[in-house]
């Protein structure tokens, strides 16, 4: 065809077109005319298609081989019309299980475990550029499910808009975040369920975390995040137990001490207080003694005086009869005892 072609526009360089052939010149020259123009678009369009089969990007054959194919990234590309898989690397092809070839078979419902509609709706939202980063679920040729987060945007791929994806697995990730949450759960609910109140400081001192009995000890704006330390304790604590708590923090020992609190209304709350270092950080627990102090208070009046009558018994009366023995040895001076009796008070002693 080529060959005519060029032998055409040699004779029709040296025909003159006036002459009865007129007719047929012209119909020559429109013929070859339009052949040369599909010749042209022919080849050109060939030339396009093997490049964009062994390019996709529009670069060299060498760099798409390092860019795509030999890329240790899981990749793939995908038309978001209809979900097929236009391409994959290597690694995509290590990663499911299957071939290139049968990856390209393929569509993403094939492998991801939303149902069409939802990935439908996904690839045109990461087509729109909303968002680049997606977490999937995505089965594997041996029937593995595996938890994927995939980065993806919009590239032309031959005119057309295409989805470029980059999938990374996150499995284990997802595993030990399941994990940490399960247990910082487990935390909150131990934390509020018991009766103590427990605070935790960052290694600045400033509180990051407090159960529900820190709310009823520090009520209203009493207890917030970030709190510093002194300011929370400095309402009822002493300097020199502040410094000690501080000290707690460096210190492999904790520090325990008992401290009391008095409301307007002069009511006493006694309290135990337990500082101990927890990573870089400091852990307070404030427990209420106040009716373990109320106990032994009644368990020691009760050794020492009469159930009845609420007077000092004859323990009290030894123990402090000792006491004053010995201070009057210490100083040097007499002691006078005096035993009085009081009539026909045993009968009243035991009505």
């Amino acid at each position: 065809l080529r060959s005519c072609f060029q032998t055409f526009k040699l004779i029709q360089s040296k025909c003159d077109p006036g002459n009865e052939d007129i007719q047929t010149h012209q119909s020559l020259t429109s013929f070859f005319d339009d052949l040369e123009l599909t010749i042209a678009d022919y080849w050109e369009k060939r030339l396009l298609q093997d490049f964009s089969i062994t390019n996709i990007y529009g670069e060299s054959v060498a760099l798409y081989e390092n860019a795509f194919m030999n890329n240790h990234s899981t990749m793939l590309i995908i038309d978001p019309d209809n979900g097929q898989i236009l391409d994959a690397n290597r690694a995509a092809s290590e990663y499911y299980g299957y071939s290139i070839k049968t990856l390209k078979s393929m569509v993403i419902t094939d492998i991801n475990l939303l149902t069409d509609p939802e990935i439908r709706f996904e690839m045109a939202k990461a087509s729109s550029t909303n968002r680049t980063s997606f977490q999937f679920r995505h089965r594997l040729a041996s029937g593995e499910i595996r938890d994927v987060e995939v980065k993806t945007g919009p590239i032309q791929l031959q005119g057309k808009s295409c989805l470029f994806s980059i999938v990374y697995d996150v499995t284990e990730q997802k595993k030990a975040q399941k994990y940490l949450t399960e247990n910082e759960e487990r935390l909150r609910k131990f934390m509020d369920a018991v009766d103590e109140t427990i605070v935790l400081f960052d290694e600045s001192l400033n509180l990051i975390e407090f159960n529900k009995a820190a709310e009823e000890l520090f009520p209203g704006a009493g207890v917030h995040i970030n709190q510093h330390l002194s300011l929370l304790f400095d309402k009822f604590l002493e300097e020199y137990n502040l410094i000690e708590i501080f000290k707690a923090q460096s210190s492999d020992e904790a520090y325990v001490f008992q401290t009391t609190l008095r409301s307007p209304n002069s009511a006493e709350t006694h309290l135990e207080i337990d500082a101990f270092r927890v990573g870089t950080g400091l852990a307070v627990i404030i427990r209420d003694i106040s009716k373990q102090k109320q106990y032994e208070y009644n368990l020691q009046f009760s050794a020492h005086h009469d159930p009845l009558t609420k007077l000092p018994n004859r323990t009290s009366f030894y123990d402090r009869l000792g006491q004053a023995i010995k201070k009057a040895s210490r100083n040097d001076s007499k002691l006078a005892v005096l035993f009085i009796d009081l009539d026909g008070f045993k009968a009243v002693n035991y009505l």
